[in-house]
């Protein structure tokens, strides 16, 4: 494993992190995100590959997560920037509660392993949520945005996600989704 400390704020403006490492890289580092955002790429089709990302993320600038097969994207953190999660492919884990921004925008076209409550304005895309270890709530309107999304919901009989929609916005989910709790209007 590779493991990068650093003192005070690394700016990413249309930047990008790939792991080539045959290991996990984790960056304990803080970031500011500004126009471009950051691209994060673990690379190398089924190597699960992870790259942890434990600093803080501010800004007014998104993060791309494109990982290819099994390479996983670990947001921890408490992060505050306000521009939009792309999970392009690959997999992104939260884990830790402040790790998604509340009120941020997603697409999700791979797969994001909820560990902690998220709280998005809007949601969209046609990739997979399941549960990871820890509370499942989703929670899709902040700010009274609406949106729709293609995407679903792989849990088992014992770890369903929780789905709330919030705001006055419409949410659509347009899968066959069956594997979460509460109620739909």
């Amino acid at each position: 494993a590779i493991t990068r400390n650093a003192t005070g704020i690394v700016n990413a403006a249309g930047g990008g992190i790939s792991n080539q490492y045959t290991g996990s890289v984790s960056l304990n580092t803080a970031m500011a995100l500004g126009t471009g955002g950051l691209t994060v790429a673990p690379s190398v089709q089924n190597s699960n590959r992870w790259v942890s990302l434990n600093g803080n993320l501010s800004g007014t600038g998104g993060l791309t997560l494109n990982a290819t097969g099994l390479n996983t994207v670990v947001l921890a953190g408490t992060n505050s920037f306000s521009g939009p999660i792309h999970i392009q492919s690959g997999y992104l884990n939260n884990n830790s509660a402040g790790a998604i921004p509340t009120g941020v925008a997603a697409t999700l076209n791979g797969n994001w392993g909820l560990n902690y409550d998220v709280i998005l304005s809007t949601l969209s895309g046609s990739g997979t949520f399941f549960r990871g270890n820890g509370s499942s709530v989703l929670t899709v309107g902040h700010g009274d945005a609406s949106s729709s999304c293609a995407g679903t919901i792989s849990t088992n009989a014992t770890q369903l996600i929780s789905l709330t929609k919030i705001g006055a916005g419409n949410f659509t989910s347009t899968a066959n989704n069956t594997n979460f709790s509460g109620t739909t209007t």
